[in-house]
């Protein structure tokens, strides 16, 4: 039955089946369903019900139902209809299935007065508003360099290269940003978020040294020759350290921190507008409990949280508000790498003596002592004893990359599904002669932001005096 029709002035109430004169609102006892306010209310719920049952209805009809087809246990196989959500490596399979190996660039090539050929990039980063690789390299000639990569290789035509010397044509010059020489191996390459470098030395017969530049706006052009440095500094330990590893925390914009895994605890490297301010965290004793702990890799896990992994095979926990650590984890062997997982209390950690790990901090419980923690699965991993073998992580696709017996082995973050495995020995160019198989040393995930491939996902690794890219 319809509702009765509407009178000026007067409320009906549906269930006393009567009309009542609306109460101005002073007038009206305390409480009254009739006054001027509580009918405005009545009108406005009763809209609103009328609303939500409108776009209910409009839900329903747009929304695709589950075939009945599917509650059938003969038709379970039938996975068509449920669409890659059924999956959950669905998106690491799906970039996966399209990296291939292809020449990045070749260091010794840009430099071939200053870079020897068996010299080994163990650590860079790639500047993608630069186009320039940035390279830390150990051998028997220890140095920084950079160097432009060039997005249209196309353009290069003529400028062919020979590894014999007689016939070498070199690089455009303007392709070579930078060449600085150090007293002893780069151990870690990294860009802050506002372009600053960082980069720290090992340290050997001389101190171990951390290095910040700032990379130029105006970037070094064919043009016209310009510094890629703005400014550089040189800071130092209060007393000689060694150097293993660094990172940035890439969570905060407003600054470049750095941090950095020494033989003496971690320190810390903020770059403010009245120059670097330079911290230290309290140092962690390992299994010899005359001596520090070796930090060999670092990792930032949330603004303000940061991992670092031990020789022991300790894995500490740093609050950078409050400078105090607490130990969290304890995994099998070294940990010689650290990367976050796709969600903000996953570890993925490698190690020594082919252990490679995700661990979540909620379920790991209190540390303890002589007892390795509990994972959440363990990769098939192989890696008995390199301590240089790169790792990195997509967290958008929920790949792992990781170095191993000189390959690269691709795996899925969710389940530890291997996903595909690259072989370096066949990336590796005609008239290198390695005495083993190459050995990848450092990996890296990177976006490009300019030029033909905007936008496009790549995998660097870096063999020898060589970086591979899987795009």
């Amino acid at each position: 039955m319809p509702d009765p029709p509407a009178i000026p002035g007067f409320y009906y109430d549906p269930e006393k089946k009567k009309y009542f004169k609306i109460q101005k609102n002073h007038l009206a006892p305390p409480g009254s369903k009739y006054s001027q306010d509580a009918v405005n209310q009545q009108e406005m719920l009763s809209k609103k019900r009328k609303r939500e049952e409108f776009e209910k209805i409009q839900r329903e009809a747009q929304t695709l139902k589950r075939s009945p087809m599917l509650t059938n246990v003969n038709s379970w196989t039938l996975t068509r209809e449920q669409g890659l959500r059924s999956d959950p490596n669905a998106r690491a399979k799906a970039l996966a299935s399209i990296l291939k190996p292809s020449a990045f660039l070749e260091i010794h090539d840009y430099w071939h007065r200053y870079v020897y050929a068996d010299n080994t990039i163990r650590s860079f980063d790639y500047d993608a508003l630069g186009l320039t690789l940035v390279a830390g390299l150990s051998g028997p000639n220890t140095c920084l360099t950079s160097t432009f990569v060039d997005p249209y290789p196309n353009l290069l035509e003529g400028e062919a290269i020979h590894r014999g010397f007689k016939n070498l044509r070199s690089i455009p010059s303007w392709h070579r940003r930078i060449h600085q020489p150090t007293n002893s191996d780069v151990t870690s390459v990294n860009i802050g978020p506002n372009r600053t470098l960082m980069y720290t030395t090992l340290g050997a017969s001389s101190s171990a040294e951390i290095h910040l530049s700032s990379l130029n706006l105006h970037l070094p052009s064919q043009h016209g020759a310009q510094d890629y440095f703005d400014w550089s500094v040189i800071l130092g330990p209060h007393e000689p350290d060694t150097m293993w590893s660094g990172t940035v925390n890439r969570f905060i914009s407003e600054k470049d921190i750095f941090s950095i895994g020494t033989g003496k605890g971690v320190v810390n490297i903020e770059n403010n507008p009245d120059g670097p301010h330079y911290s230290v965290f309290s140092a962690v004793r390992g299994k010899n409990k005359d001596r520090p702990d070796d930090a060999l890799s670092v990792e930032w896990l949330s603004p303000n949280i940061l991992s670092a992994g031990f020789r022991s095979g300790h894995i500490v926990l740093y609050d950078n508000r409050t400078k105090g650590s607490t130990l969290r984890l304890g995994h099998p062997s070294s940990v010689i790498q650290i990367r976050r997982a796709d969600f903000d209390s996953g570890l993925v950690v490698a190690g020594l003596k082919s252990n490679m790990n995700l661990y979540d901090l909620r379920m790991a419980g209190p540390y303890k002592k002589k007892e390795n923690s509990k994972s959440v699965f363990r990769f098939d991993y192989a890696n008995e004893v390199t301590t240089s073998a790169g790792l990195d992580v997509h967290r958008e696709s929920g790949i792992v990359a990781a170095a191993q017996k000189g390959g690269v082995q691709l795996y899925s973050i969710k389940d530890g599904a291997k996903l595909r495995h690259f072989n370096t020995k066949a990336t590796v160019w005609k008239g290198f002669k390695y005495p083993n198989q190459p050995h990848v040393t450092c990996l890296r995930f990177v976006e490009e932001v300019k030029g033909p491939e905007n936008g496009r996902t790549k995998l660097l690794g870096s063999i020898g005096t060589r970086v591979v890219q899987f795009r």
